[in-house]
C-alpha cells in the first residue's frame, strides 16, 4: 500500500494546506478536485491516492480530517 513518505508530503504540502484551510472555513471541499491535483502532482493512480489517505488517517494528524472528509465522500471508506 502507498504511504505519505516525507518526500511527497513536502511536495503537497501547499495543497493539503489549502485544501485544509477551505474544509474549516467552509466545511466543505470538492472532493474531485482534490484528487486530481494530488494524482497529477505525485503521478499516481485512484488506488495509490486510496492507500496515502487511509496513510493519512492514521499516521499524520495534521491532514487527518482533510483525508476523512475525502474517504467518507469519495466511496473509499473501509
Amino acid at each position: 500500500m502507498c504511504r505519505l513518505t516525507d518526500h511527497r508530503k513536502a511536495k503537497a504540502r501547499e495543497v493539503f494546506d489549502g485544501y485544509t484551510r477551505e474544509l474549516h472555513d467552509t466545511g466543505a471541499i470538492e472532493n474531485f478536485r482534490l484528487e486530481f491535483e494530488l494524482r497529477q502532482l505525485w503521478g499516481i493512480g485512484y488506488q495509490s491516492l486510496k492507500g496515502i489517505m487511509i496513510d493519512i488517517l492514521t499516521n499524520h494528524s495534521e491532514y487527518e480530517h482533510l483525508a476523512a472528509y475525502y474517504m467518507e465522500r469519495s466511496g473509499s471508506a473501509g
